[in-house]
């Protein structure tokens, strides 16, 4: 996708970007595709829409970032949504969390060759990840709602949300104390004209 395709979709989007995040997600559409030959990173299918179906669909979930503060991935894969966004968003700091040895290694290798600073890369699963303060915790694909708040809450801070990115078709499921489900917001990715659903739960400050 060249640099006017990707600015035009971002402005449909209402997002103002300019051309050195372009350059970014060259770099690593082509790490993606490279490393794909040897990790499960993303599908045989997919190699000819990441943009279209990872990288734009990554960026509908801009304006659930914090205005400042800290974002972790949960479950990082091939870094979608967290690099994309944090291209972005080099104000914030980014955490990717991915237990997987290759999958990890390839996320490291990404941000020393982009050179993204804010980002830290970690190789754990959540469960052992230990108590966390992030402002938001993102998940795309990962597992049901259900289960991503229970490895999410111990990772937010009071009042802070995890956005969940999922169908639209999938129900919000979380039955628990202690957590403000929001209202699912559709949004519409204009590359490819489908509908993905944000999740939004956020931490209530009492618990």
């Amino acid at each position: 996708m060249n640099w006017t395709e990707f600015k035009d979709l971002a402005y449909k989007m209402g997002l103002s970007v300019d051309e050195g995040v372009h350059k970014e997600l060259c770099v690593y559409h082509g790490f993606l595709l490279d490393w794909s030959e040897r990790v499960r990173l993303i599908s045989r299918g997919d190699r000819t829409r990441i943009w279209e179906r990872h990288f734009v669909d990554s960026l509908l979930g801009y304006s659930h970032l914090p205005d400042k503060g800290s974002v972790l991935d949960l479950g990082s894969g091939g870094g979608l949504p967290g690099l994309p966004l944090a291209m972005l968003r080099k104000d914030l700091r980014f955490t990717l969390l991915e237990p997987a040895r290759m999958k990890s290694l390839f996320l490291k290798h990404v941000v020393s060759e982009v050179g993204l600073d804010h980002i830290q890369v970690v190789q754990e699963r959540a469960e052992r990840f230990g108590n966390q303060d992030f402002d938001v915790v993102l998940a795309r694909g990962v597992a049901p709602l259900e289960t991503l708040w229970e490895l999410s809450v111990s990772l937010l801070a009071p009042g802070a949300s995890l956005v969940a990115y999922k169908g639209p078709d999938d129900p919000p499921s979380i039955h628990e104390a202690g957590v403000v489900i929001s209202t699912t917001h559709l949004v519409l990715n204009p590359a490819t004209n489908r509908e993905r659903a944000l999740m939004i739960a956020t931490r209530a400050r009492s618990t």
